[in-house]
């Protein structure tokens, strides 16, 4: 919900420009965009999209609700914890600091190793996507055909590489639970 009361601008309502400039991703162009955001509450006469309507929007979201909710969460953590470290790092232990080195590096590890799997899952929507714009105005090309498949291809490799880094963090996040459980 939050992506959604993100993008509200002071008024409490979305304006098109302000739903142009946070939801264009470059395939639909901006009269579906339009189209979409007047279909939203359906009345085409409508200049501001309401909280409500948003909140009906942020229906659509699926699954994505419990990831961004999730990124919340682990955004205030890392927050937290990277502030804990700027004040306590100085006077840690030798120990207190390495760990610290070491948690740092795996946790930006993890990050980019999800970040590279979203950028490949992005692309892969993106050419998915492209194909049905492109047929209305010209034929898809057998070099462009190749290239999606060598780009699926690449992402494939990058996924099974991520899949064998995320198990690795699993056992990495065991190995840390056995030595200092985690307190709840």
């Amino acid at each position: 919900i939050s992506v959604v009361l993100c993008c509200l601008s002071d008024d409490g309502k979305l304006s098109f420009d302000e739903f142009n400039a946070y939801f264009a991703d470059g395939i639909l162009t901006t009269e579906e965009l339009q189209e979409l955001f007047y279909s939203l509450d359906g009345q085409q006469n409508k200049f501001d999209l309401d909280l409500k309507t948003l909140y009906d929007f942020a229906q659509h979201l699926g699954g994505y609700v419990n990831v961004l909710s999730a990124l919340e969460i682990l955004n205030v953590a890392i927050l937290e914890a990277m502030n804990k470290t700027k004040k306590e790092y100085q006077d840690s232990s030798v120990l207190g600091q390495f760990v610290t080195r070491f948690m740092l590096r795996e946790t930006s590890s993890q990050l980019l190793s999800l970040q590279m799997s979203l950028q490949c899952a992005m692309e892969a929507v993106e050419e998915q996507s492209r194909p049905y714009h492109l047929i209305t105005q010209y034929s898809v090309s057998d070099t462009q055909r190749h290239h999606t498949t060598q780009h699926h291809a690449s992402c494939i490799s990058v996924l099974n590489t991520m899949h064998h880094r995320t198990t690795k963090h699993y056992g990495t996040t065991s190995l840390l639970n056995t030595i200092a459980p985690p307190h709840y």
